[in-house]
């Protein structure tokens, strides 16, 4: 199994080993020229696989007002690719917005993804006081 570290952006990967990429939870956001913002340069190459077309705009969060730039043909961009990590159990607590402690950034990223309606941002590192203001 391979292990995304130290991404190459001119590197290249076939179809073949798509499946066997296996990305650490690593938070370094990536934007995507399909206007997603990807949780590292790993998950975007994994992404890759599906949309070779797919290239890295940007090395932070996609702005809400940047557009997408993927070409006529290719595949249009699907759900933010956050909400499909698998995350690990490491330990790192994340105090988030709204008072919720999260387990880790991984854990952070995927509810930010899945609470869509909601500016989910980090607090702080650590947890959440009881009595959050």
């Amino acid at each position: 199994m391979a292990v995304c570290s130290g991404m190459d952006p001119a590197r290249t990967t076939t179809t073949a080993t798509c499946y066997e990429i296996a990305c650490l939870a690593v938070l370094e956001p990536v934007c995507g020229s399909d206007g997603v913002t990807y949780m590292n340069e790993c998950e975007l190459r994994v992404k890759q696989c599906e949309r070779p077309g797919l290239t890295v705009a940007s090395y932070s969060e996609c702005s809400i007002h940047q557009k997408p730039t993927w070409q006529p043909g290719t595949v249009a961009p699907q759900a933010n690719a956050t909400c499909d990590l698998k995350c690990t159990r490491e330990y790192d607590p994340q105090c988030a917005s709204n008072g919720e402690t999260f387990a880790n950034p991984c854990e952070l990223a995927v509810a930010r993804c899945q609470r869509p309606g909601t500016a989910l941002e980090l607090q702080h590192v650590g947890k959440c006081p009881k009595a959050f203001p």
